[in-house]
């Protein structure tokens, strides 16, 4: 803000001829200070044209002073206010202390199949029979095409030996 400046003489600044002395309204004086981390730059400038800066400026108009009752009617906005807020501040700290929960399990790993060509046997994917059940429950009565529709039904049931082409067999 603007503050009052004794100057001497001596610390008026230098003008050219050519600049109008009535529209040099300030200069820089005595360089740029560091306070605090910030840097400022020292001004002077023309009292008239300060006062000029605030003409037609409406003043704020006097704050009345609160009456005991809206003292206490904001007292109690305030208190209600700072207790709901140390209720949240509970609550969060109460749930920061909980657990992390437990992370959901992995899903199943994707079950492979082969989709059986002509002339292929069970023993190419399977050391034994029980291999292949464990895998594949219902193949002595059902055969699956890839998209898991019904291919065909036996009956009898059959065995291992006897697999048919584009029949989907689980591997894992």
């Amino acid at each position: 803000g603007p503050w009052p400046a004794a100057l001497q003489e001596g610390d008026l600044p230098y003008v050219p001829n050519s600049w109008p002395r009535d529209l040099v309204v300030g200069w820089q004086w005595m360089g740029t200070t560091t306070l605090q981390d910030e840097q400022f730059d020292l001004n002077v400038f023309d009292e008239a044209f300060i006062k000029g800066l605030y003409e037609g400026v409406p003043t704020l108009p006097e704050e009345e002073e609160l009456t005991v009752e809206q003292y206490e009617e904001l007292s109690g906005h305030v208190r209600s206010l700072y207790a709901r807020v140390t209720e949240n501040e509970k609550d969060i700290a109460a749930l920061q202390k909980r657990p992390a929960p437990t992370p959901p399990p992995a899903p199943p790993a994707a079950r492979k199949f082969v989709i059986v060509a002509s002339g292929d046997v069970a023993g190419k994917w399977f050391k034994r029979e029980g291999d292949l059940l464990e895998l594949n429950p219902n193949f002595p009565r059902v055969a699956y095409q890839k998209d898991g529709h019904v291919l065909r039904r036996f009956t009898p049931d059959r065995d291992w030996n006897f697999i048919i082409p584009d029949e989907r067999l689980y591997t894992s």
